[in-house]
């Protein structure tokens, strides 16, 4: 826990904003000081990580906001977005994890080219690496003759190896908008 969630209490939350799990949206209780913030209006906004910030005394993550409220305490760890979508703060596609477990959930990397996660780039030799980490070790899983044969190879590894990865949804396996 931070030193500025040290701060806020679950009680204080409730009386500046209304939580709604069903939409995962705050809803200001009162008026801010300035021209932001009015009663009655959503809170925060979206930083430059995509995710939804709210001020109060400090900018905090709206999802962990929303586990203080429910639950009348921070989350002791991280929380996991289940479907990827960082502004998605709904009670149910949230989930207290590990790092590691968090990691395993999450889009191929922005400068992956080849757009499907876990596959590299074609080798200068031919063929389509893939590869998965797992319990810190990145693990070789092959050259395949193409780059949707490599994604394949992953997600399958993926199926066995991260517990938190839903790799039963192929979209999600891949950089989808958020």
């Amino acid at each position: 826990m931070s030193a500025k969630e040290d701060k806020l209490t679950a009680e204080r939350l409730r009386e500046l904003l209304t939580y709604d799990p069903e939409t995962g949206l705050f809803i200001r209780r009162v008026n801010r000081p300035g021209k932001w913030g009015k009663a009655g209006t959503v809170a925060g906004h979206i930083n430059a990580h995509g995710y939804r910030v709210i001020w109060i005394g400090a900018n905090h993550m709206a999802h962990r906001l929303a586990w203080l409220y429910v639950h009348g305490a921070w989350p002791d760890g991280q929380l996991d977005h289940i479907n990827q979508d960082k502004t998605d703060n709904r009670l149910e596609n949230l989930r207290l994890v590990t790092h590691a477990e968090n990691m395993q959930n999450r889009p191929h990397q922005r400068n992956n080219s080849t757009g499907l996660k876990g596959v590299l780039p074609r080798t200068k030799y031919g063929g389509w690496p893939a590869l998965i980490c797992a319990n810190n070790k990145q693990i070789w899983l092959g050259t395949f003759d193409s780059p949707e044969a490599a994604h394949a190879a992953y997600c399958a590894a993926a199926a066995r190896l991260h517990t938190h990865n839903p790799v039963a949804n192929p979209v999600l396996s891949q950089d989808t908008p958020t």
